[in-house]
């Protein structure tokens, strides 16, 4: 089976402002965006001394992209910068794509490989924090009372009189984001609960630390072994 099948396709595009270092930033994200489980099948890029303040890149360049967009059949770009609000929705206005910056891009590996209740909600928490000022206004789009998450156009309950979509979208995520927050503020009085209780044991602490997995377990089974 081709497992390539099961990657987003995505064309990940970059303004060249640092020559000396442009390069690399690229296939760092390119890296970034295969570690997503995406698949990049084209990069495009523009030499500009500063990103258009509406589109990221010039006009000419941005129809080039929903030319691309079509032609190679991918609905995700990936930026190479981290883009304003006005920037996404003017991008993905003119390519019919859905666009990630590299915060985002980040945000979203980080959340794919949380593995701890607490890391999930600290994760969680960044990823609302990001999204917030980047809230589309319109009405296609509404947020999940409980996730945060876009659930498409339809009826909402809990709307009051006169409330604009933007606006209720805005409330569930400053809501989640006041849950989130006490959701950490209680793993944090646990966390300290478990420390206060191993302290009181006089019980001895080692970690065995390494930044990958080798080696940890052979050397932990031999010190296990010799006790």
């Amino acid at each position: 089976m081709d497992l390539t099948q099961t990657l987003t396709r995505v064309v990940t595009i970059g303004l060249n402002q640092h020559p000396n270092s442009f390069n690399y930033s690229m296939t760092e994200l390119n890296n970034l965006a295969e570690a997503n489980n995406m698949k990049v099948v084209e990069t495009l890029v523009q030499k500009l001394d500063r990103p258009d303040p509406a589109t990221y890149f010039g006009k000419g360049k941005i129809e080039e992209l929903g030319q691309v967009v079509i032609d190679d059949g991918v609905d995700t770009i990936v930026a190479n910068d981290e883009l304003s609000p006005s920037q996404i929705r003017n991008i993905e206005k003119a390519t019919k794509a859905r666009i990630i910056d590299r915060t985002g891009l980040i945000l979203e590996i980080f959340a794919n490989r949380a593995q701890s209740r607490e890391a999930k909600l600290q994760v969680e928490l960044a990823k609302l924090k990001y999204q917030l000022p980047r809230l589309h206004t319109s009405a296609s789009q509404r947020l999940d009372q409980q996730t945060g998450t876009s659930s498409g156009a339809g009826g909402a309950t809990n709307r009051g009189a006169g409330e604009s979509q933007y606006e209720m979208n805005r409330r569930t995520l400053e809501k989640r984001i006041t849950h989130v927050n006490h959701e950490l503020k209680e793993a944090d009085k646990a966390d300290q609960i478990k420390r206060q209780q191993r302290d009181k044991s006089e019980t001895p602490t080692v970690a065995l630390v390494g930044y990958t997995n080798a080696g940890k377990s052979t050397i932990m089974n031999g010190m296990i072994r010799v006790c």
